[in-house]
């Protein structure tokens, strides 16, 4: 049986996610033209498009951290999985074989990529770039990975959606 409490808690981390992706996608369309990005265009950009990769940086990380943390866990437990001595790794691993996510290994080539992002330091110019640079290549494997969550959670829980 799912309990509401475990409905309400999935459906709130989709909704957080949902804002998360939403906010993400807008910064990139003000930035994508600019991919993959040069020392020499980097150190030329704006204020106005630094804000815009600050916010798809942060709320990048933040979708991650959403989805790994909290989303995968709520969908588990709603579907009558045990989850509370999975560790991350278990958890993703779980999500793959009940299909909620196409890969694990995909799942963490993202984590590695938003590691790298919210370990930067500004003065490391060649990390960030090549941080945002991957993150610009692995947009679309998000947005599918996203995607393939959202039809799931769809197919097995339309009455919360």
């Amino acid at each position: 049986m799912i309990l509401k409490e475990e409905n309400d808690r999935m459906y709130e981390s989709y909704q957080v996610c949902r804002i998360h992706l939403q906010r993400m996608e807008f910064a990139y369309s003000k930035i994508s033209n600019l991919f993959p990005l040069s020392l020499v265009q980097y150190e030329s950009i704006s204020q106005e498009e630094l804000s815009y990769f600050d916010q798809f940086i942060f709320r990048f990380t933040k979708l991650q951290d959403c989805m790994g943390n909290k989303l995968f866990k709520y969908i588990l437990e709603s579907l009558a999985e045990n989850t509370r001595e999975l560790s991350l790794i278990d958890m993703v691993a779980k999500a793959e074989q009940l299909n909620i996510i196409e890969s694990a290994e995909t799942w963490f080539t993202l984590r590695l990529i938003r590691n790298k992002l919210a370990h930067e330091y500004p003065f490391n110019t060649e990390e960030i770039l090549a941080g945002l640079n991957e993150l610009h290549f692995n947009f679309q494997i998000l947005l599918k990975t996203w995607k393939h969550t959202e039809t799931f959670m769809k197919k097995k829980f339309g009455y919360l959606m």
